[in-house]
């Protein structure tokens, strides 16, 4: 696992990236991340078509913030601490009938095939079972997505079953706290 130093949930540093509390004036880097058709080619919602979209995401992601004290971080890297390159990391959601922790990233293009999303995703991980004391971690993912599946996997996270859902089925993934490294 990767190193990380936990200073509030608030700001979470691992070995290169800074997770940290979004904040309204990162609206417009969440919109161009949210809005990129590249970014979401597995969600099938599709991408942000206005900025008053992602507006009303950063809003919901602020409430859960505010309500548990944890949430979706919007990411940099400690080498360049103002530009944000993604958001991830874990928010309560309603999957297959009960609230779980759901792990969620989105990357600019520019920061694929780094390792970023695997040093979030561990970092994120460790907060919940070693911080937020949460018996598992939940994700769902596209079964076309095999970038994702890939790291679902090298998570440890397995494979229970397939979500049902208007647009398509998803792969559920979990990761209980016991079998986290």
């Amino acid at each position: 696992m990767y190193v990380y130093q936990c200073m509030l949930a608030s700001k979470i540093k691992t070995d290169r990236l800074i997770l940290r509390t979004p904040l309204e004036e990162d609206l417009e880097a969440i919109f161009e991340i949210h809005g990129n058709p590249q970014t979401n080619r597995f969600n099938p919602a599709g991408p942000h078509q206005l900025v008053t979209d992602s507006r009303t995401m950063l809003k919901r992601w602020l409430k859960h913030w505010e309500k548990y004290e944890f949430g979706y971080w919007v990411i940099a890297t400690q080498k360049d601490p103002q530009t944000i390159i993604g958001c991830g990391g874990l928010m309560y959601k309603d999957i297959a009938g009960r609230q779980r922790a759901n792990l969620y990233y989105r990357f600019r293009p520019s920061a694929w095939g780094k390792g970023f999303a695997s040093e979030m995703a561990t970092a994120a991980c460790k907060y919940a079972f070693e911080e937020l004391h949460l018996d598992q971690v939940a994700a769902l993912v596209r079964p076309s997505n095999e970038p994702s599946i890939r790291l679902l996997k090298r998570l440890k996270m397995v494979r229970r079953g397939i979500i049902k859902d208007k647009k398509g089925d998803s792969y559920f993934y979990i990761l209980e706290n016991e079998d986290a490294t």
